[in-house]
Order: C-alpha cells, then sequence, then structure tokens
C-alpha cells in the first residue's frame, strides 16, 4: 500500500504557487466567476476556486511583460513538466479530492503558447480554436470537477467557454495591443499590426469597431449552445453557472456603449447591475430550472462544428 502523503506540494495546483508564488485568488481577478460562486456550496466552490487558480497562474505567465519571451515559454514548459509529473492514468488532482482530465490542461498550455508567440490571427476558424484552447477547455474541466461525462453536455461546456472568450477579445482590443496582440482575424480587418491600432486612421478604426460588433455577434450563437447545455450541469451549479454565463454575456452592450477599442478602461458589468441580473436569473430559473433560457439550438455552422478539434476534444 502507498503511504498517504500530506505534504501541500502533492497536489497540483500547491505544487505551480510553490514554483510560481503569486496572488491567483479567484476574488482578485475574476469578479464575475467571484459573484457568482456564492451560489455555489462552499464545499464545492473550493474545487472551483482552486481551477481557477491554476488557469490564471498560467495566463499571468504568458502575460507577463517584464519577462522576455524566452523566459515565458521557458516557465511554461516548466509548468507543463509539473502537468505530467502529477498524471496519474490520464488524470491530475488538483487540489487534494478532485480531479481532472490531463489533455485539457496540455490544451490549455498550447493556447498560452500561442499567446506568447503570434500576433495576429488569420481567420475565424483560427480564432475558434484559440479560444477552445483558453477557454473551452475550461469548460472542460469544470464538467470533470462535476462529473459530467455526456459527450453532447461537454459540448456545451466547450461552446460556453468560447463564448466567454469571444467577449473578452472584444473587450480588451486596447489591453491586447499592449501585449502585442492583435486577436481580431486578419479575415475580418486585413492585416494589421501594433503601430497602425495604436494610430489607427478612420478607416482603421471602422474596421476596428466593425469586427468587435461581428465577435460579439458571433459570441451570441455560443451563448445560446452553452444556455441549452445547461440542464446538463447538476442542480448545485447550475444556477450559478447560469449567473456567471449571463454576467458575462453582459459585458457585450457595455462594450458598444462608446469606442469600442480605445479606451484603457475594460467594459463591466456594476455590482448593483449584476445583483438585478443575478435576479432576474433567479426569475427565470425558478420558473423553468431546466432551460431558464429560451434559446433555439444554433446549427453547426454557426457553432464552426467543422473544425477538427471538435471531434477530438471530447
Amino acid at each position: 500500500m502507498r503511504p498517504t502523503r500530506n505534504t501541500h506540494n502533492d497536489t497540483l495546483l500547491g505544487d505551480l504557487k510553490s514554483r510560481f508564488p503569486g496572488n491567483y485568488q479567484l476574488k482578485k481577478h475574476g469578479k464575475s466567476f467571484n459573484f457568482a460562486q456564492y451560489f455555489i456550496p462552499k464545499s464545492e466552490a473550493k474545487a472551483i476556486q482552486s481551477l481557477y487558480e491554476i488557469c490564471r497562474l498560467i495566463d499571468n505567465i504568458a502575460d507577463c511583460t517584464a519577462s522576455s519571451r524566452e523566459q515565458r515559454l521557458h516557465k511554461l514548459t516548466m509548468i507543463e513538466q509539473t502537468i505530467t509529473q502529477h498524471n496519474h492514468a490520464s488524470q491530475i488532482t488538483i487540489d487534494g479530492e478532485h480531479t481532472i482530465k490531463t489533455k485539457s490542461l496540455h490544451v490549455l498550455l498550447q493556447g498560452a503558447r500561442h499567446d506568447v508567440t503570434v500576433n495576429q490571427l488569420e481567420s475565424m476558424n483560427d480564432l475558434i480554436e484559440y479560444c477552445y484552447q483558453v477557454a473551452g477547455t475550461v469548460g472542460l474541466m469544470m464538467c470533470d470537477l462535476m462529473q459530467i461525462h455526456s459527450r453532447q453536455a461537454r459540448l456545451h461546456a466547450v461552446d460556453l467557454g468560447i463564448a466567454m472568450q469571444l467577449t473578452n477579445i472584444a473587450r480588451d482590443v486596447w489591453q491586447d495591443r499592449l501585449l502585442g496582440r492583435v486577436y481580431l482575424p486578419k479575415t475580418l480587418m486585413g492585416t494589421c499590426n501594433i503601430e497602425q491600432i495604436n494610430n489607427p486612421s478612420d478607416a482603421l478604426s471602422q474596421q476596428i469597431n466593425t469586427a468587435i460588433e461581428q465577435l460579439l455577434q458571433q459570441s451570441q450563437q455560443f451563448y445560446c449552445s452553452g444556455f441549452i447545455g445547461l440542464r446538463y450541469i447538476p442542480k448545485k451549479y447550475r444556477y450559478a453557472i447560469y449567473v456567471a454565463a449571463k454576467l458575462y454575456q453582459a459585458i457585450s452592450p457595455e462594450i458598444t456603449k462608446s469606442e469600442r477599442y480605445c479606451r484603457p478602461e475594460k467594459a463591466f458589468v456594476s455590482l448593483p447591475k449584476k445583483c438585478l441580473i443575478a435576479t432576474q436569473c433567479y426569475v427565470r430559473y425558478i420558473s423553468a430550472t431546466c432551460n431558464p433560457e429560451s434559446c433555439l439550438q444554433p446549427q453547426d455552422h454557426a457553432l464552426f462544428r467543422n473544425l477538427a478539434f471538435f471531434e477530438s476534444c471530447i
């Protein structure tokens, strides 16, 4: 019998935080998710917080402008090696009792490396695949924590992650250019570099705004599919995830209130509005617990189901 070990570094989160110390907590970095997690029992919320901290740690390393590209890639390789060390039968224990599939973390790291090395994406296909890497995988890992194994349920979880990431990209054009990145694909706005975004012509400004609007419209297709998937989520998590998704969806109109890309502050949903949205969600939820949003299933082409990764990701 293997001896029981109780050291903090026996878990993936503990090991990563000992190697890369910092504040990765949900309440500091994920305000919408932090608000929604209060609707989950504390015993269950701990696993979600642990998963968030792992994802945030990886994201912070990829985004660290104080480190060179080579240093960031080296740190991501160190994280991958740590993940491999903790892998057991394609599963990883993240915080002592909760496990996730190892594959999703490796794909998340692919997306983080993309953040470090690529300046502008070529097409919407490339953008959707990137969104899957950095956010759809989070939906899959959430399914692991909630013991959701249905293929259809996991597809909806991927869709919700993609929807949220599209919202992030539409919101963060200004912040991303500070990191040397352009996520708006060339097929939507043509080839464009950071210098052009810093001082855009009138024509480029219009192209950027149009591209942002198209991303927000596309995100609605993925939100719709994500909401359809709520029926598969255990009740103890369902309302909280519904609220989190609606809070993120509510960022879209905040983005379009004024100039989309040229303001240093991020669009956000205020606390009073969060409370209002949570109340509206509750009214819908108690009247239709399994399907609080009346959505028609989007067509496959609207969800980019032609992309090969959808078949292999589940």
